[in-house]
């Protein structure tokens, strides 16, 4: 999953990251982002032929003329699958930025 949020923030030249970066001044826009649950689901004799994924993203930028891109990342994470679940406005002492709720349902191989 992790790989897959950042091959598609890496298609809209923003550098993404999991959980945490160590360096963030340095950066213009960036995405954190992390799993907040996981669950199987449609489960058969102890199989799920499903998991969720709940994920949080938070986008990050310190030209408020950049906070629109947030649009971008909604429109191509629904093209990739993701399910939008919700937007809220945070707030930096360096950055403006968008927190995004998506979430996912991924077919297991049994």
């Amino acid at each position: 999953m992790n790989k897959k949020i950042i091959d598609i923030m890496g298609s809209l030249g923003i550098e993404s990251y999991y959980h945490k970066t160590l360096s963030s001044k340095d950066k213009d826009k960036y995405v954190i982002f992390n799993i907040y649950d996981e669950e199987d689901t449609d489960v058969f004799d102890n199989n799920s032929l499903y998991t969720i994924y709940y994920i949080s993203l938070n986008f990050w930028c310190k030209n408020i003329e950049n906070l629109d891109l947030y649009k971008d990342i909604k429109r191509k994470m629904k093209e990739n699958k993701f399910i939008f679940d919700g937007c809220t406005d945070v707030f930096d002492e360096n950055y403006y930025g968008k927190n995004m709720d998506f979430i996912f349902k991924e077919m297991n191989s049994i």
